[in-house]
């Protein structure tokens, strides 16, 4: 089972088609596969529902057939890719902050899990654990392990090349063939099948300032963070409003009632929340659609037919008005201008 009602920030995508096209494959064609854009899911507080970030790892371990692809993956992720929070870990003081920051701001990067920095006993370790209870142990197993390579590369950029922590703990067992690969990314010693993820660190080394530390910009750049996760609050159920729309558009069966049932609530709170959130049940469903409609009218395969009932229109002159509403142009029109920019940029 993938987790639900989890998301991540889209920028992790980014990097997860960069590692991909790394190995000579599609990347948009594997971000397709799970229902994904890569100019999408680069816009700004843009969240990746869990089960599509779940099923894109999974199937670019199969494509590439690496098992340890998330590995690739954290060498694809710089500061920039979280925004503020990139920038607030990279000027944190030392180890102890990093991990209390992480901690503390790690759904900007993720609702798949929660993390925990505990130092309760003589080991301070930074403890991953699933939102999701029934999520499938292996597919939790990519998304950590990868998680995790990605702040140790952090850390070590940070600090030095050589960074490592004491011990890495994994929950469950080493894909076929790969506990000498993690030994090798992590050079420290790795347990699995611990029944926890966890990397734990020195407690001598733990305040060792890091050569860049930035006390001022870090303080910034969480005061930008704050605002962000404020304005992701709205984002989150939008988007898994969005998610479901994206779903059920072919079937038709895509109303308000619909879309509440398919969240576990009524039509009036789901109305209630959008309506808080300066949204509504219609907005998002226009936007959705129309956003859906300019992808599918540049792909030529497509009829206008099949792409007015793909959206859930009952014919297709309604789904022309609405087209023309959105964007100036009758549907064919804007394919035939779409398809002569791409002639003239040679993109054809």
């Amino acid at each position: 089972m993938y987790p639900t009602n989890t998301s991540s920030y889209g920028s992790t995508v980014v990097s997860i088609f960069q590692a991909i096209e790394s190995y000579g494959l599609d990347g948009h064609a594997i971000l397709s596969d799970a229902g994904l854009d890569l100019h999408q899911v680069s816009q700004p507080l843009y969240r990746v529902p869990g089960e599509a970030m779940a099923h894109l790892v999974t199937t670019a371990e199969a494509v590439t057939g690496d098992p340890c692809f998330s590995f690739r993956v954290a060498s694809y992720i710089h500061p920039t890719t979280y925004g503020a929070l990139g920038f607030a870990l990279y000027s944190s003081n030392n180890v102890r902050a990093f991990c209390h920051r992480l901690s503390r701001f790690h759904s900007f990067i993720t609702t798949n899990h929660d993390c925990i920095f505990d130092e309760a006993d003589k080991e301070p370790k930074l403890l991953i654990k699933p939102a999701d209870t029934d999520i499938d142990r292996l597919v939790y197993r990519s998304l950590v392990s990868g998680y995790m390579a990605v702040m140790v590369h952090f850390l070590r950029e940070i600090s030095s090349p050589d960074f490592h922590p004491v011990r890495v703990e994994i929950a469950c067992e080493s894909p076929p063939g790969c506990e000498q690969v993690y030994r090798d990314y992590f050079k420290s010693e790795v347990a699995f099948s611990t029944g926890e993820y966890a990397l734990v660190f020195d407690p001598d080394e733990i305040d060792r300032p890091f050569p860049a530390a930035n006390v001022e910009l870090a303080r910034q750049n969480d005061q930008i963070v704050m605002k962000m996760l404020a304005d992701t609050v709205k984002g989150d159920l939008v988007m898994q409003v969005r998610s479901k729309l994206v779903e059920l558009l072919p079937s038709g069966e895509c109303s308000k009632e619909d879309i509440a049932r398919e969240l576990y609530m009524s039509v009036r709170t789901l109305h209630n929340k959008l309506e808080r959130l300066g949204s509504s049940y219609q907005q998002v469903l226009d936007d959705t659609r129309r956003e859906l409609a300019e992808q599918y009218m540049q792909q030529q395969q497509r009829s206008i037919s099949e792409v007015a009932y793909s959206l859930g229109f009952s014919d297709c002159s309604n789904f022309s008005r609405a087209f023309k509403r959105w964007t100036g142009e009758s549907p064919s029109r804007f394919r035939s201008r779409k398809i002569a920019g791409s002639f003239a940029s040679g993109g054809i």
